[in-house]
C-alpha cells in the first residue's frame, strides 16, 4: 500500500471512531463515567495524601495530594489508550498504599530530629518513586514474559470470593465517606447515633434506588439522570432549610475544600541530594512486599473486571500497561496505582461506557483540580458515597444473592467463607483462606474423577470423512493400531483461555 493511501486510511478510521464516540447513545456515558471517575480519583487522591504525609510530614500534605493527582492522570491516561479492554480505569490503591504509608512513618520516625523537614519531605518523595519504578518495571517484565496468565488458574469459587470481599471494601468505604470515620461491623451502633443518621441514610437510600432502577430497567441515562436528580435535591434541601455551603461542609454533607493553586512540581535534581538513600534502603523489605501485593492484587482486579464486565482481558497487555503507567509515575514522584475493580465495573459494566476516551476524561478532572483547585468538592458525598453503596451492594447482592442459583452448595459456601474471612480479618487473609480450601477441594474432586471417559480404537471411532472400501477395509483390519482416549476432569485447568499459535 503506498504512503498516502496509508494515512488516508487512518485518517479515514480516526474520523469514523471520532464520529462513532459523538453518537449520543456512547457520548453521554463516557462523559458520566468520566466525570464521576474523575471526583473519585480526586477524593483517592486527597485521602491517600493525607495518610501518607501526616505526623512531621503535614506541613508538605498538599504537595503529597499532587503526587497522588499525578498517579492519576498520567496512570490512567497510559492504561486507557495501553488497556486490551475499553473502559478500564485505574486508582491509586489501598493495598499498596497501606504498606507505603507504613513504610515513609517508620523512617520519618528513625530520622526524626537528625534531619530537616525538607530531607524528611526529599526522603519520602524518593522512596514513593523508587517504589513504583521497581514495581513498574517488575509487571512490565511480568507481562512482557507472559506470566499474567497464572492467574488463570484461580477457581471461579476463588474469584466470586474475591469480588464479594470487594464490594464488602466498596460498601465500607461508602459508609466511611459518609459518615466521616472508619466504618467496621464491630462499630455498627455509632453509625446508628442520630448524628450520624444523617450522613449515611441518603447516600445508602440513593445506593439501593439506583441498584433497583439498573435491575429493572436498562438505559444509558439512568445513571447521569440520577446523579443530577439527587445533586438537585441536594441543594435544594440546603436551599429550603437556609444552609449556606460551608455549614453543609461543617456538618460533613460537602467534601473538604480543597487546596488552591498548582498542587504538583516536577522532581528536581536538590531532592536526589537531599534524600537518605540509606534509610530508604533498609526499608527494602517493604518495597519488595509492595511488588508482590501490586503484582498480585492487579491480576486479581483485571481478572474481576473481565468476570463483571462478561468480556475477555489479556492479563499481560494489562501488566505491560500498568507498568508502563508507573514507571512513568515514579519518574514524577507518584505512588502506585493500577486497574479498579470497582471503578472500572461501575463505568464499563453499570454505566455503559465502554470507551478508552472514560480514562482520558477522568484524568483531565483531575489535570483541572491539579492546576486550579476545588470545584469538584461541591458534589454532594450523599451522591458520592451513594454510588460507593451502590456499587459494593451490587457486588454483594450477585454473589450473596444471585449466586445461590448458580453454583453448587460446595462452591457457594467458599464464596461465603471468603467473604467473611475478608471482612473480619483482612483482604489478602480471606484470598489466601479461600486459595487453600479450593486447593484441598480440587485435590478430592481430582482423585474422584476419572481422566479417561472412554477408550477407543480406529475399529469402532471412525471420522466423518468419506471413505472408500478399501480406506475402510484398511481401517477394520488395522484400526486396533490406533489407541484413542477420551479425556475428561481438569488436565485443561487454566489453559482454556489460550489461543493456539497459527
Amino acid at each position: 500500500m503506498p504512503p498516502t493511501a496509508k494515512a488516508r486510511w487512518t485518517r479515514q478510521n480516526f474520523r469514523a471512531l471520532i464520529r462513532q464516540e459523538l453518537q449520543p447513545g456512547r457520548l453521554i456515558p463516557s462523559l458520566t463515567a468520566g466525570m464521576i471517575a474523575g471526583i473519585f480519583l480526586v477524593v483517592y487522591a486527597v485521602s491517600f495524601g493525607a495518610l501518607i504525609f501526616s505526623g512531621e510530614l503535614t506541613p508538605f500534605v498538599s504537595a503529597g495530594i499532587g503526587l497522588v493527582l499525578f498517579t492519576a492522570i498520567t496512570v490512567s491516561i497510559i492504561v486507557a489508550l495501553g488497556s486490551s479492554l475499553p473502559g478500564v480505569l485505574i486508582i491509586p490503591q489501598d493495598g499498596p498504599g497501606v504498606i507505603l504509608a507504613l513504610l515513609i512513618s517508620a523512617m520519618v520516625t528513625k530520622l526524626s530530629g537528625s534531619a530537616t523537614p525538607v530531607e524528611l519531605f526529599a526522603t519520602a518523595v524518593m522512596a514513593i518513586a523508587t517504589t513504583s519504578l521497581l514495581t513498574g518495571a517488575v509487571c512490565y517484565l511480568l507481562g512482557a514474559y507472559r506470566l499474567g496468565n497464572l492467574t488463570r488458574f484461580a477457581p471461579y469459587p476463588v474469584i466470586g470470593g474475591f469480588l464479594s470481599g470487594t464490594g464488602y471494601l466498596i460498601a465500607q468505604s461508602g459508609f466511611s465517606l459518609l459518615s466521616d470515620r472508619f466504618f467496621s461491623l464491630s462499630e455498627l451502633d455509632v453509625l446508628l447515633q442520630p448524628q450520624f443518621l444523617t450522613r449515611w441514610v441518603p447516600g445508602v437510600v440513593f445506593g439501593l434506588i439506583l441498584i433497583w432502577v439498573l435491575r429493572h430497567r436498562n438505559s444509558v441515562f439512568i445513571v447521569p439522570g440520577m446523579v443530577l436528580v439527587g445533586s438537585l435535591i441536594f441543594y435544594a434541601a440546603l436551599f429550603l432549610t437556609q444552609t449556606n455551603i460551608a455549614e453543609a461542609r461543617e456538618l460533613g454533607l460537602l467534601l473538604p475544600e480543597f487546596p488552591r493553586g498548582t498542587l504538583w512540581q516536577p522532581l528536581k535534581p536538590d531532592l536526589l541530594l537531599q534524600a537518605h538513600w540509606q534509610s530508604i534502603w533498609e526499608q527494602f523489605p517493604r518495597i519488595v512486599s509492595i511488588v508482590l501485593v501490586t503484582v498480585m492484587m492487579l491480576l486479581l482486579n483485571s481478572t474481576g473486571i473481565e468476570l463483571a464486565s462478561g468480556q475477555d482481558i489479556d492479563l499481560n497487555q494489562e501488566l505491560r500497561a500498568a507498568g508502563l503507567g508507573n514507571i512513568v509515575a515514579g519518574l514524577g514522584g507518584g505512588i502506585i496505582g493500577f486497574h479498579g475493580l470497582g471503578l472500572s465495573t461501575l463505568c464499563s459494566a453499570k454505566i455503559g461506557a465502554k470507551s478508552r476516551v472514560v480514562g482520558i476524561l477522568a484524568a483531565f478532572v483531575c489535570v483541572l483540580v491539579l492546576f486550579a483547585g476545588g470545584f469538584v468538592s461541591l458534589l454532594p458525598k450523599a451522591v458520592l458515597g451513594g454510588m460507593l453503596i451502590f456499587l459494593g451492594f451490587g457486588f454483594l447482592v450477585e454473589w450473596i444473592y444471585d449466586a445461590w442459583f448458580k453454583l453448587s452448595k460446595s462452591e457457594y459456601a467458599l464464596v461465603q467463607i471468603i467473604l467473611l474471612a475478608i471482612a473480619l480479618v483482612g483482604f489478602l487473609e480471606g484470598v489466601g483462606l479461600g486459595l487453600a480450601i479450593a486447593m484441598v477441594l480440587f485435590v478430592v474432586s481430582y482423585s474422584r474423577t476419572r481422566v479417561a471417559k472412554h477408550i477407543l480404537s480406529g475399529v469402532n471411532y471412525r471420522s466423518r470423512a468419506g471413505r472408500s472400501p478399501a480406506e475402510q477395509r484398511t481401517l477394520r483390519q488395522e484400526g486396533e493400531q490406533l489407541y484413542i482416549l477420551d479425556l475428561q476432569g481438569f488436565l485443561f485447568f487454566g489453559t482454556a483461555n489460550l489461543t493456539p499459535n497459527p
